[in-house]
């Protein structure tokens, strides 16, 4: 090959004008003094596969490089176009692409991150922003994330988004898994959490961990020195957010985000790439939300045969679960079962995912036991149970607790108050139908998260809720107090 042939060829492949072999098929069409049929081509390119070449001829012929001279015969022959013509053709093509994304980058600048980052949209802080030329580069964006994945897999999009990337998805999520030495999904384990007797106030950290079986999967090993959070979470459907979001590791993908009309008529999609781990935190705290809130209105009627026998055998506990029943409350069957003594309940909206989930412990007191020992050891378990709850809400947010003895509708009770400060970054969206200030209480009158006491001299109650003001609820109800 003479060196005008090595170094055009070289050009068109660093500016992806044409590949290899494309540019191999074109150079046998430009030097020859006729036309071409295909049969020539695959006597001077035996490497070449037949159907390759017809793929590639019908490529070059769209893109302009070649024509047909003689349209509607067989066997077709094809000849080259002048490689000025198209050069030119490409270089103004590409011209007008610059300008587009200069337009797109003047408006970003401008107009998009100035709103966004004024707004909790994205926690309101947007520290790195980079702008993806079109889907394909999105895709490729995400391909190559994937590849290095190790920590968080995190989407939710339309089914159609995902089958791009079912290979590299499929390893990623292996990837991500083989970081635990042993599991069975679904399968969550957790340090035991130390519960103070003494009433005084301390501090607690905790870690976010949620699973559904059907929407993801969520693996998480915790350590007596290190806290590892592993999830994988996917879901194939719409969302509210009106953008696909992918969350790998610390990056959150966004992608169409709607974006007005140009001055010049031009609506471009908007793709974000945003490194900032408080964002992504946030983003994925938000779609474990999503996820759980779209599980919550999938759970299937709420039934009593679910519930252990000590508590059917209870006639006004049992009345009181059917009035929350009717009420729109639902049974929270992986809090329930048959063989012990607890009950897990969903709040109706308006509050909104793990902010819904409740629960109810009942102890039956036999003759010979002491109701305010009972009562002292149900009110340390229902603490416990209560703390597991809060260990799925927090994602690393601080609480502090007081204790008290309070009476709630003529019933002496024993309460547990969480002070919870919730980090800056979370998304708004998480806290809908949510009233912040039952998270700040200042005496013992203010709704506890969970409170214990003697249910008509038979039995030792405990009622808790990841949002204070159901407690209330539930009480109001397992006692009969009339609205």
């Amino acid at each position: 090959m003479k060196d005008w042939r090595i170094h055009l060829q070289k050009h068109f492949e660093e500016l992806d004008l044409l590949s290899k072999e494309e540019f191999m098929i074109y150079l046998v069409l430009l030097e020859s003094r006729d036309d071409v049929s295909g049969q020539i081509l695959f006597e001077a390119l035996p490497n070449l596969k037949r159907t390759t070449i017809y793929s590639i001829l019908t490529r070059l012929q769209k893109q302009g490089w070649i024509e047909i001279t003689n349209p509607g015969k067989r066997p077709a022959h094809y000849r080259a176009l002048d490689p000025l013509r198209s050069v030119e053709q490409a270089l103004d093509e590409h011209q007008q692409h610059v300008d587009q994304l200069t337009k797109l980058r003047d408006f970003i600048i401008n107009t998009v991150l100035p709103d966004i980052q004024d707004s909790s949209l994205f926690g309101g802080r947007v520290t790195r922003t980079f702008i993806l030329n079109g889907i394909g580069d999105f895709n490729q964006q995400l391909t190559n994330a994937l590849l290095q994945a190790n920590e968080r897999i995190m989407i939710h999009c339309p089914f159609s988004n995902i089958t791009q990337f079912k290979e590299p998805l499929s390893d990623a999520i292996t990837r991500v898994l083989s970081t635990f030495s042993s599991y069975t999904p679904p399968f969550i384990s957790s340090t035991p959490v130390s519960i103070p007797t003494n009433g005084e106030s301390e501090i607690i950290k905790t870690d976010w961990d949620f699973q559904q079986q059907h929407l993801a999967i969520t693996i998480s090993r915790e350590e007596e020195s290190d806290t590892v959070d592993l999830p994988v979470k996917i879901a194939y459907e719409s969302n509210p957010l009106r953008s696909p979001v992918f969350v790998i590791d610390s990056t959150v993908f966004l992608y169409l985000l709607e974006a007005p009309v140009l001055p010049t008529g031009i609506q471009l999609g908007l793709g974000l790439k945003i490194e900032d781990i408080s964002v992504a935190n946030a983003y994925a705290h938000l779609l474990s939300h999503i996820f759980q809130e779209r599980w919550i209105q999938e759970l299937p009627t709420p039934t009593l045969e679910a519930i252990d026998k000590r508590i059917a055998n209870d006639p006004d506990l049992i009345k009181g679960i059917e009035r929350l029943f009717q009420k729109g409350w639902q049974l929270l069957y992986e809090d329930t079962h048959p063989q012990m003594p607890h009950i897990g309940l969903v709040a109706p909206s308006p509050v909104f995912s793990a902010f819904r989930e409740s629960g109810i412990l009942y102890i039956p007191l036999g003759e010979t036991d002491d109701p305010e020992i009972i009562r002292q050891d149900a009110f340390h378990q229902m603490a416990e149970i209560f703390l597991q709850e809060l260990r799925k809400e927090g994602n690393s947010f601080e609480a502090t607790w007081f204790d008290s003895t309070v009476t709630i509708y003529d019933v002496e009770c024993l309460t547990r108050h969480f002070n919870i400060s919730f980090p800056e970054q979370f998304p708004n969206g998480i806290f809908s139908g949510v009233d912040l200030d039952y998270f700040n209480p200042s005496s013992p009158s203010d709704p506890p998260s969970c409170a214990v006491f003697i249910y008509h001299d038979r039995a030792v109650t405990a009622a808790w809720a990841v949002y204070p003001p159901n407690v209330i609820t539930i009480m109001k109800a397992i006692l009969k107090i009339e609205d």
